[in-house]
């Protein structure tokens, strides 16, 4: 469907669709070796050392948002960043910390997600939701599948032999990932970057919610207190934005 919409869209406006498809091709690429180097750093860390930094693309793109491109207003900045430092005084183990092994390798991760998302955030200023979409999903796609051919192609026939448990929740996780994609670069386009992180943070409520509904899990105090300080945040920059 997507092969069929983009040919559609290049025969329509060729022009167009070449030069917007040279930005998302640099798009593709620096999303694969964000993520990439982010599954890396994941095999080889503890979680628990890495949770504090989760965060820092953020401060990065707050940053570069606010004073390269006006993004938003000074209120929203000052909110959004309180809310990144109330979760990383939240997330960390002052008895226990220490910096991640890889942590040069983390910078560079940070840094292209950044940079991925500001131009994700310009494009949208200039194509449509869909029209972005449609490109950069079909990039990705196709550059992930020669990669795997080229590199991994002795793996691809282990794809087809895991168990029926394994499709059932790759299909649910993709399904679910192409929903909230959307819904970040529809946030993206409509309120611009710095408002849709600080709108993502309504995750660690959502998160306690379903935790509780679908895993039983019993959530930490801690995470009560954090979930309650981040809905007062956006609360307030709701009523005063």
């Amino acid at each position: 469907v997507l092969l069929f919409l983009a040919l559609w869209k290049i025969s329509i406006n060729p022009l167009f669709s070449i030069s917007f498809l040279l930005l998302i091709l640099v798009m593709a690429f620096l999303n694969i070796s964000w993520d990439q180097l982010e599954q890396v750093i994941y095999k080889n860390e503890k979680y628990s050392v890495i949770l504090p930094f989760e965060n820092l693309e953020k401060i990065f793109v707050i940053l570069i948002s606010f004073f390269l491109f006006s993004d938003t207003s000074i209120f929203t900045f000052l909110i959004t960043i309180l809310t990144v430092f109330t979760i990383f005084l939240f997330s960390v183990d002052f008895k226990n910390f220490k910096l991640p092994k890889f942590v040069g390798r983390f910078i560079i991760v940070n840094f292209l997600f950044s940079l991925s998302t500001i131009l994700t955030w310009l494009a949208l200023k200039n194509v449509s939701l869909e029209d972005f979409f449609v490109y950069e999903t079909l990039l990705e796609f196709f550059i992930l599948l020669i990669i795997t051919i080229l590199i991994f192609k002795k793996w691809i026939l282990e794809i087809f032999k895991q168990s029926k448990v394994f499709y059932k929740y790759r299909i649910w996780g993709n399904i679910i990932w192409v929903i909230s994609y959307i819904i970040t670069l529809y946030l993206i386009q409509e309120f611009w970057v710095i408002m849709t992180i600080l709108l993502s943070f309504l995750w660690i409520v959502s998160k306690l919610i379903f935790s509780y509904i679908f895993l039983k899990e019993i959530p930490f105090k801690k995470d009560i207190i954090l979930a309650f300080i981040v809905s007062a945040l956006i609360g307030i920059w709701y009523y005063f934005w």
